[in-house]
């Protein structure tokens, strides 16, 4: 009998010993110990940022059951409550229309480092998209690479395509490096490859840049200054030193503005990119506390607080989406509330139509008379996107106004 007690005894212990440390792979490729306990929340939104340095920030939660009526994050946590990944849903599948511009981002954390990889709604290798890497729709930039401090701040980044390389953004920035100055601020450093300092972004012509958040932990304020970093200075074209940012509770987006030196309004110059002639621009929500909005309207401002026509010729944007918190149309008006077909956009209203995975499967184009009309950046009038049975495109098809099939 003791000699039965001591095999048990012996294989508890090995048991313990090794089975406890058996490793395996999320989805994202990170490697999570079978001991570590993983938790979901879902939630309607991530809060806008301007920087990698910021993080995915879940927004508006809600219960797994009203998950499943409307577009969502579903966000995985570890056993230490960090974020492992964010994966977007809508009709129950994954989807790439997020605020990253694809559907999965996975969190690896090591040691002095923190990993973000980006996978399509197939799981596969795929691109990130943020306005701070460029405009394009494929911008290369699969994975993230974050040096961490003693604290597991943020200090430098590095960008990889898919191929391991390390690559530069759509605005020249090989490197970037922070400072951190407190839970709420920090300086940001875009570096080109040859280590000068590059832009913040085409919108936002702002070199070394102080950035704040305020007590929700929404964007704040970002500065300008200059390339040698060491005083508040306006912006070579955009000719603003700072840009201020207003979030409401629920973390939307109300407005922001410009300022001088002295924090006076300045109207904004053309930087090349972007309309401009304004110093504020006022988003209006008519259900802001959904987080899907039914409505979203912009207007801008002067410095003298009249309301003016931006650049474009555009007074007022109009958004509008559907019930599953997809966007569905734009619009576009002037000061007078007429409609408008702005030059450098060629349309009045576009159409997104859905089909039932949650993809857009065709786009339209509008006159102000409500007629098909030609888009001028590829003179189709109607796009259509045909999928295979993967949700991946197989081909597009376009047609002009009369709904002629064009040919590539």
């Amino acid at each position: 009998m003791k000699n039965i007690q001591s095999i048990l005894l012996k294989l508890l212990i090995i048991l313990l010993l090794f089975g406890c440390n058996e490793k395996s792979k999320n989805e994202g490729g990170n490697e999570l110990s079978s001991s570590d306990s993983i938790s979901s929340k879902y939630f309607l939104k991530l809060t806008g940022h301007i920087s990698p340095y910021m993080t995915y920030r879940p927004r508006i939660p809600i219960t797994k059951k009203e998950a499943e009526d409307t577009n969502h994050y579903k966000v995985d946590y570890d056993s230490e409550g960090r974020i492992i990944k964010v994966m977007h849903y809508s009709k129950g599948l994954l989807n790439n229309y997020s605020y990253f511009g694809i559907a999965v981002v996975s969190l690896e954390y090591k040691n002095t480092q923190l990993i973000r990889r980006y996978f399509d709604h197939n799981n596969k290798p795929a691109s990130v998209r943020r306005h701070f890497y460029g405009r394009g729709e494929n911008q290369g930039i699969h994975k993230e690479v974050f040096e961490l401090d003693a604290d597991g701040r943020r200090k430098s980044l590095v960008l990889y395509n898919e191929k391991d390389e390390q690559i530069e953004t759509e605005y020249g920035t090989y490197r970037f490096e922070w400072e951190t100055q407190n839970d709420s601020s920090f300086i940001q450093r875009a570096l080109k490859k040859n280590g000068e300092i590059n832009i913040l972004m085409d919108y936002f012509d702002f070199y070394v840049t102080h950035i704040t958040t305020d007590e929700n932990g929404y964007l704040d304020l970002i500065k300008n200054y200059g390339k040698d970093g060491k005083e508040l200075v306006l912006s070579e074209k955009k000719k603003a030193a700072y840009t201020d940012f207003d979030f409401d509770e629920y973390g939307n987006e109300v407005s922001y503005t410009f300022h001088d030196e002295d924090g006076n309004l300045v109207d904004r110059q053309d930087t090349g990119y972007a309309s401009f002639g304004y110093a504020q621009v006022k988003y209006i929500r008519k259900t802001p506390s959904k987080g899907v909005n039914d409505g979203l309207e912009t207007v801008f401002f002067d410095k003298n607080n009249r309301r003016v026509t931006a650049s474009d010729s555009v007074a007022r944007h109009v958004r509008y989406h559907n019930d599953n918190g997809d966007i569905i149309a734009f619009e576009y008006y002037s000061l007078n509330e007429e409609k408008i077909i702005p030059p450098g956009i060629g349309y009045f209203r576009s159409e997104r139509h859905y089909n039932k995975s949650g993809d857009i499967k065709e786009t339209r184009y509008y006159d102000t008379d409500g007629r098909l009309t030609n888009n001028p950046s590829d003179g189709a009038a109607i796009v259509k996107l045909i999928y295979d049975d993967s949700r991946n495109i197989l081909r597009i098809e376009k047609q002009d106004k009369f709904e002629n099939v064009l040919k590539d």
